[in-house]
């Protein structure tokens, strides 16, 4: 539109050229008013004219320019986030590497010490067993001593009782001057208890008394003697029985003490002996269990530590490509910059020479309009 008003002027300036001829003030006065709108259009005309295929090339550089930036941009902000990522995820897998591997110490300890506590158990079992065995061979030995004690109490118990019961008649009997006395003393002489002093003492008087009756005198003084130790003996007979259902009974008390203490022993240890033993089996599956869990930790571990390296490495990978790519895109912008200054620099010099140019040409088609020669100085044709 500039254009062609400008071509519009040019043309109603020619058109009216003689007729501008016949009057200097009236030719003067239209030719300023042509000059100023024919400047007017040529300033138009040299802004439509910047659109030139430099100025082309200058407005694509600016976008790829204005474009690298926000890619760049861009790009920093996707690496912020990924370098975020980065130290998220090895820093929480190096916490469970540590903490994998503090558990691991754990469970090897608890392994440690449930084999020490199952040996340990099995030692204290050991013990308790050769104790039971001891004291069931010293209940059974206790046992058969008393089986014994009991029959030789009762053998013993038993010829006392008969000595005490045959002394006892004998004396009744030579009290009684009876004609039962010899057999009744013979019954004395065969019992076990009777001391040979007294055996022989008896005899004597037996001896006495065979043939012709001795007189009465000398029977009773001789039975009084024989009545006086039996006396003695039937005395001695009762203290031994007394003495001896005394130790009977003290041994019977004994062994029911020692035997009910065994028992006990037996029944207590017998117990400590299961529960330790199923205390021992329980230690053992919670070994057993600690390694499962030991080999799983170390697994888990190992993968955790394969994760971290991998993680390391991809990081590790796109921190150089992207420290790579930083540099160059740096570059590029750099030189983009240069060239998008150079090529304004251009664009605003030819720009300026064009605008110099059509304005210089068209000061002189109106000179000329208005009669001024075109060469040299202007002077009137």
């Amino acid at each position: 539109m500039g254009r062609f008003t400008a071509v519009l002027f040019l043309l109603f300036g020619q058109c009216l050229c003689p007729v501008l001829a016949t009057g200097n003030l009236a030719r003067q006065a239209t030719a300023t008013k042509t000059f100023r709108s024919r400047k007017a259009s040529i300033k138009r005309r040299s802004m439509d004219s910047t659109v030139t295929p430099l100025s082309k090339v200058l407005q694509l550089l600016d976008k790829l320019y204005t474009a690298g930036v926000e890619e760049k941009h861009a790009e920093e902000v996707g690496f912020t986030k990924f370098r975020e990522w980065c130290q998220r995820t090895m820093a929480a897998t190096t916490k469970d590497v540590d903490d994998a591997a503090s558990d691991i110490g754990q469970l090897k300890a608890d392994m440690a010490k449930a084999q020490a506590d199952a040996e340990e158990l099995a030692g204290a079992v050991e013990d308790l067993q050769a104790s039971i065995n001891k004291k069931t061979v010293e209940s059974e030995e206790a046992k058969q001593l008393r089986e014994k004690e009991r029959k030789d109490y009762a053998a013993i118990h038993l010829d006392l009782e008969a000595s005490i019961d045959a002394v006892g008649r004998a004396i009744r009997i030579l009290k009684a001057k009876s004609k039962d006395v010899p057999q009744s003393l013979a019954q004395v002489q065969n019992s076990p208890s009777i001391p040979e002093e007294a055996k022989s003492i008896i005899s004597g008087f037996l001896e006495t008394q065979q043939g012709a009756a001795p007189e009465p005198n000398a029977y009773e003084f001789q039975s009084k003697k024989v009545v006086d130790l039996l006396q003695e003996l039937l005395g001695k007979f009762k203290r031994q029985k007394q003495t001896l259902e005394k130790e009977e009974a003290s041994k019977r008390h004994s062994y029911e003490l020692l035997n009910m203490q065994l028992t006990d022993d037996l029944k207590a240890q017998s117990t400590a002996a299961r529960e330790k033993t199923a205390a021992k089996a329980r230690r053992l599956q919670d070994k057993s269990a600690a390694e499962l869990s030991l080999k799983q930790e170390e697994a888990g571990r190992a993968e955790d530590k394969k994760k971290y390296a991998e993680t390391r490495s991809q990081c590790k990978k796109k921190s150089e490509m992207f420290e790579k790519n930083q540099v160059t895109r740096s570059d590029e912008l750099k030189a983009m910059r240069s060239a998008i200054n150079i090529l304004r620099s251009a664009v605003v010099k030819a720009a300026e020479r064009s605008s110099s140019f059509q304005q210089e040409g068209a000061r002189r088609g109106i000179m000329v309009q208005l009669g001024y020669k075109s060469k040299g100085p202007l002077t009137r044709s």
